[in-house]
């Protein structure tokens, strides 16, 4: 036996790579995000970490029910013009990746 079945849900994670010395400035920002999200219709969970080895580093992962929940937070007023206020504070673009779980049977 592999292990129980669970709900299938969507994962989002994004890296963020800030310019030297100011991950804690854009973490500021991003922090701005949790509470709101986590109220969001259909998420599970939004967490951001730090690298442990590189402050300027940042991790965000989060659990959506489904594709439409996920869309739908883009859309939300906390979310709007987020790339502008962070744009600056970055060394490369941000990368997202959506993941789908796989689901193992009884």
């Amino acid at each position: 036996m592999l292990g129980r079945a669970t709900i299938p849900v969507v994962r989002r994670t994004y890296l963020l790579e800030a310019k030297e010395g100011q991950g804690k400035n854009l973490m500021d920002i991003l922090l701005e995000l949790v509470l709101p999200t986590r109220e969001e219709d259909g998420n599970i969970a939004y967490v951001p970490h730090f690298s442990a080895d590189n402050p300027d580093k940042i991790l965000f992962d989060e659990l959506w029910i489904d594709k439409n929940a996920l869309d739908n937070h883009f859309k939300q007023p906390h979310m709007r013009d987020l790339l502008e206020k962070i744009d600056h504070l970055l060394t490369k673009p941000l990368v997202l990746e959506t993941y789908k779980e796989i689901l193992l049977g009884d």
